[in-house]
C-alpha cells in the first residue's frame, strides 16, 4: 500500500547552524579519541591490565594473581608455556614454564628476526604480523613443510605468503638432507637467479618474493606449470622461463 502524509522541514537560523555544527565536531572528535584508546593500548608499552582498569574507573595498582599481561610478564626468548599447560594450570598459569631447547630457542630467535625484518618493511606494528606465541609454537615444533606449518597453528594466508620464509628461518643449519634446510637452499637459489636476471635494476621488477615462494612451492617442471603459477605472466615465460626451469630441475635432481 501507497504511503502518503506531508513532510515538512524547517529551515535553520545562523545560531542553530552553528549549535548543530558544534554538536557534530563534538561527536567526532570523541569517536578519534575512542579510536586513539584503542590504538594506544595496543601499541604503548605499558601494563595492559592497568589501562584496562583505569578504563572502568579504577585506578589502583594491579594485583594479578598469576601473569599480569605481556608487557609487565613478556615469555622470555628461552621460555615456551603449551596452551594446554596454561588450561591446566587455572589462574596461576604465569608460573608454569617449559623451556626450550638450544634448537628450539635458535628457531624462535631466527622467526623473531624475520618478523621484525618482515613488520618495519611493512611499517607494521611486529604483533599486528604474527604474535609472539605463534611463532613459539613454531619454533616448538619445527615444521619442515607448508603442511607442517598449518598443523602448528599458522594461518593459510601466512603459510601463503611466508611458507618458504617460516620453513627457512625453522632450517637446520647443520643439516644438509633436512627437508627445511631444502627449502632454505631453493630459496637461497631462486633469490640469487632473480638477482642475477634483474642486472642491476630492483629484484621485484623480475618476480616478488610471492611469486618466488609460489614458484618454490609448486616446482613447476614445464612451461605450462610455470605459467599456472599465481604472479607468471607472458612476458615473465619468454624471458625468464628457460633460465628458470634449468635451476629447478638442478635443485630437484
Amino acid at each position: 500500500a501507497a504511503i502518503r502524509g506531508r513532510v515538512e522541514a524547517a529551515v535553520l537560523d545562523g545560531d542553530a547552524r552553528r549549535a548543530l555544527g558544534q554538536e557534530v565536531a563534538a561527536e567526532l572528535a570523541r569517536r578519534r579519541r575512542s579510536l586513539q584508546a584503542i590504538v594506544d593500548y595496543a601499541t604503548r608499552p605499558s601494563c595492559r591490565r592497568a589501562a584496562l582498569l583505569a578504563h572502568f574507573g579504577d585506578t589502583s595498582r594491579p594485583s594479578p594473581e598469576g601473569r599480569c599481561c605481556d608487557v609487565c610478564d613478556p615469555f622470555p626468548l628461552d621460555t615456551y608455556v603449551p596452551s594446554g599447560a596454561i588450561r591446566a594450570a587455572g589462574p596461576r598459569a604465569g608460573a608454569v614454564r617449559a623451556p626450550l631447547d638450544d634448537l628450539q630457542r635458535q628457531r624462535l630467535q631466527r622467526l623473531l628476526a624475520w618478523r621484525a625484518a618482515e613488520a618495519e618493511r611493512l611499517g607494521w606494528p611486529e604483533h599486528r604480523l604474527v604474535s609472539h606465541a605463534l611463532l613459539e609454537d613454531v619454533a616448538r615444533g619445527g615444521p619442515r613443510t607448508t603442511a607442517g606449518l598449518q598443523a602448528a597453528g599458522v594461518p593459510r594466508r601466512l603459510v601463503q605468503r611466508y611458507g618458504q620464509r617460516l620453513l627457512a628461518a625453522c632450517a637446520l643449519r647443520d643439516a644438509d638432507g633436512d627437508d627445511a634446510a631444502i627449502a632454505q637452499r631453493l630459496w637461497d637459489a631462486l633469490r640469487a637467479w632473480r638477482t642475477a636476471r634483474a642486472d642491476g635494476k630492483p629484484a621485484y621488477t623480475i618476480a616478488p618474493d610471492r611469486t618466488l615462494e609460489e614458484i618454490a612451492r609448486a616446482m613447476p617442471a614445464s612451461r605450462d606449470e610455470l605459467g599456472g603459477v599465481h604472479g607468471v605472466g607472458p612476458a615473465f615465460l619468454e624471458r625468464h622461463a628457460d633460465s628458470l626451469l634449468e635451476l629447478l630441475e638442478q635443485h630437484r635432481a
